[in-house]
């Protein structure tokens, strides 16, 4: 009788045991479930923005407000956002680039005349071609002067058989004919239309400009070829 009571005994404290420990499995898995809803809507906003919740103050978290100016985020992908913000440069400031001013207009740089060329060089050939007289060929000597038409001389102000320039001043590098170069001035009556630098060899780079003549450098001849004429 004794053997049966303990045994009933050990029964139903096991029994009470199993409840608690159900119980408490339970109450684990309902706290569980409850957490869940929060950890996916972290996660799902994790898979939207690359990282846990987003912070608008971050200027570097995605969806933040872009900062005043800032060229639009679809336009830097293919590098259109930048177009409005590079500096705009005009072709004429570029290193190296000749300068687009008309010859009226032209800056003036210092003409400077190497001793070894003084004297060396009397007269250009020019080609000029005007409006009404179409076009002539007019020997001029430097530092002189031919008529075009009604009125209208060219003068040689300078000539440099070997042009070379740093926008200050204007010089030959030699006394040879490697990039021959004449100053032009264009006169009417004492008043000055026009004047400009022509060019032998590179006449795309001529700074003489002129609604009246066109004038092309053909050639230079010494001072001795002059004289025997």
């Amino acid at each position: 009788m004794g053997s049966y009571t303990g045994f009933v005994s050990r029964l139903f404290i096991s029994a009470i045991c199993s409840a608690a420990l159900l119980f408490s499995l339970s109450g684990c898995g309902k706290e569980k479930a409850a957490s869940t809803p929060e950890e996916n809507a972290v996660t799902e906003t994790g898979a939207k923005t690359g990282a846990g919740t987003a912070n608008e103050n971050d200027p570097y978290q995605p969806g933040a407000p872009l900062p005043p100016n800032h060229p639009p985020m679809d336009s830097i992908a293919d590098n259109t956002g930048f177009a409005d913000h590079a500096p705009k440069v005009a072709e004429s400031e570029m290193i190296g680039h000749p300068p687009e001013v008309a010859s009226s207009e032209a800056k003036d740089v210092e003409v400077v005349i190497p001793e070894n060329i003084k004297g060396k060089w009397a007269a250009v050939q020019l080609a000029v071609t005007g409006k009404d007289s179409g076009k002539n060929e007019l020997t001029v000597p430097i530092g002189g002067k031919a008529d075009v038409s009604d009125g209208v001389v060219v003068v040689i102000d300078a000539f440099l058989p070997d042009y070379t320039s740093d926008f200050e001043q204007a010089t030959s590098a030699s006394d040879t004919l490697n990039n021959p170069a004449a100053l032009v001035h264009l006169m009417k009556q004492d008043k000055l239309l026009a004047k400009g630098w022509v060019f032998k060899n590179y006449p795309e780079f001529n700074t003489f400009n002129s609604k009246e003549v066109q004038i092309e450098l053909l050639d230079a001849k010494p001072t001795e070829n002059v004289s025997q004429e």
